[in-house]
């Protein structure tokens, strides 16, 4: 669609023009990914799945990158020439990495100078494949879902982006790691490191990620979670079609389905705290597109079919040092039944609740 970018500033929503495309489509169209800068909140990057990456300083766009002036490359699909976009992640270094479908080199990275870099995967994707969504973990190693049944790649750049020459890279599938079924939906890092996949056969998890490219590692490296359900065992969500997974402050898993609506679980998987639904809550539609969380105010916004709704959610963002600790209400009246936030506290924090 041509409406262009929005985005939420201080509460307020906000459009931006995407302006002239730089191919032979009229207008700038299907935007599919957005990544906000951690060193730099007002610096942020749309990726077009038809015309390249669009970079955005204090909700102006400051650049537009193409083949003309990036790695990027265009490819023959739609029926013309395009730069397909379908992920972009900035790292925690601030360098963007991008996607680049049916290109030559799948992957590129901007880095911080503003210079590129493509890279090579050889025949990893083999003939058809191509990259979508692409995730940067803390660990410097770079997730991209592979579609249409490919899997997930993981890249590792070893610490250098711009020289390619030290890098690897592996290919996981229901085959080699035992993903529940190789059409990945999404890709999510939680707090403990843990690489959470959508999967059309519901959630795996990589819970040793370094084990991915040691010599030698014998054993599936995704698991799915075994749960008791009215006495019977069984993996999470199973039955659904992952589409989306969000981690709140508190490590817990907000995940979005196609049929089903949304799930709150507990951050280890075997417990599930709500369900919401077309038919149980204000969720628009069962179909959920996309998850984003304000790690501020705790506000969870839901994407589905039907346009955008959202919850305000009880775990905000952790801390590095506890400086300052609030809690709300205060005082807790003994008649009190509501949730109870106690706000400020690192990660992995321990709060003892006792009475006088």
């Amino acid at each position: 669609y041509e409406h262009g970018m929005f985005g939420q500033v201080a509460g307020d929503w906000v459009h931006i023009a995407a302006g002239e495309g730089s191919n032979s489509v009229v207008g700038v169209r299907d935007f599919m990914a957005v990544s906000i800068d951690p060193l730099d909140p007002a610096h942020v990057c749309y990726g077009s799945w038809e015309d390249g990456v669009f970079e955005l300083r204090g909700g102006r766009v400051v650049n537009h990158f193409t083949p003309a002036n990036s790695t990027l490359s265009e490819a023959d699909f739609g029926g013309s020439p395009r730069t397909g976009v379908g992920g972009l992640d900035f790292d925690a270094d601030g360098n963007l990495w991008v996607t680049n479908a049916f290109a030559e080199n799948p992957l590129h990275v901007l880095s911080t100078a503003g210079e590129w870099a493509a890279m090579d995967l050889g025949n990893a994707l083999g003939a058809e494949g191509f990259l979508e969504q692409v995730m940067a973990a803390r660990n410097g190693y770079i997730w991209a879902v592979i579609p249409r049944g490919g899997g997930v790649l993981v890249y590792d750049p070893a610490g250098t982006p711009m020289d390619v020459s030290d890098d690897d890279w592996r290919v996981l599938t229901k085959e080699t790691a035992g993903l529940p079924s190789d059409n990945v939906l999404c890709i999510e890092e939680d707090l403990d490191g843990e690489i959470w996949l959508g999967t059309e056969a519901g959630p795996a998890v990589v819970y040793l990620p370094s084990a991915i490219f040691e010599a030698g590692f014998d054993g599936d490296l995704a698991s799915q979670i075994l749960i008791q359900q009215d006495g019977n065992l069984q993996y999470l969500l199973e039955t659904e079609v992952v589409t989306c997974i969000q981690i709140d402050g508190g490590n817990r898993k907000w995940i979005g389905t196609q049929t089903s609506g949304a799930y709150l679980i507990e951050a280890d998987g075997l417990d599930q705290i709500a369900h919401f639904t077309a038919a149980s809550s204000p969720l628009l539609s069962d179909n959920v597109f996309d998850i984003a969380i304000n790690h501020g105010s705790g506000e969870v916004y839901f994407g589905t079919e039907k346009g955008l709704v959202s919850r305000l959610g009880e775990a905000t963002n952790f801390v590095v040092a506890i400086d300052e600790v609030t809690v709300f209400p205060n005082p807790v009246r003994a008649d009190f039944e509501g949730p109870i936030t106690v706000d400020g506290c690192a990660y992995g924090s321990t709060v003892h609740v006792t009475d006088v």
